[in-house]
């Protein structure tokens, strides 16, 4: 494990383009990034778009940066949705600030059996440990 590259994070918000109304977008909660020599693993829970709570475990890297910004992946398992424990895979950009970081997921429209699960943005800040995330 790398302490630089350890995050605290805060789950804020999502959005349903196409959708509104139809989903819970108040999505608070919190998790943790522990980084490791390769990326990081997460952990966390929130309050999901279904108005249920999510709990979540996966790994994430980045793939590439530009100055500030960075775009990278999280892919892993949640629950709350459909009953039940799915995998997910989805890309997230990154926005380095001064001791904080935004980051965006995007989540891509998927059918999970005879569900259509509808694209989504999330919106959550992190909150790096160690000098490296605060460059």
């Amino acid at each position: 494990m790398d302490v630089q590259d350890t995050e605290a994070i805060v789950h804020l918000l999502s959005k349903h383009p196409g959708n509104p109304g139809k989903y819970n977008e108040s999505n608070p909660g919190l998790g943790i990034r522990l980084g490791l020599r390769d990326g990081y693993l997460g952990f966390g829970g929130y309050k999901n778009s279904l108005d249920k709570n999510s709990l979540y475990a996966g790994y994430g890297n980045t793939l590439g940066s530009l100055g500030p910004l960075s775009l990278g992946y999280n892919a892993g398992v949640i629950s709350g949705y459909n009953d039940s424990i799915v995998p997910f895979l989805i890309p997230e950009l990154k926005y380095r600030g001064n001791g904080w970081n935004a980051l965006l997921n995007f989540i891509p429209p998927v059918k999970m059996g005879d569900k259509q699960v509808d694209p989504a943005i999330g919106l959550s800040f992190g909150i790096p440990f160690g000098e490296r995330d605060r460059r």
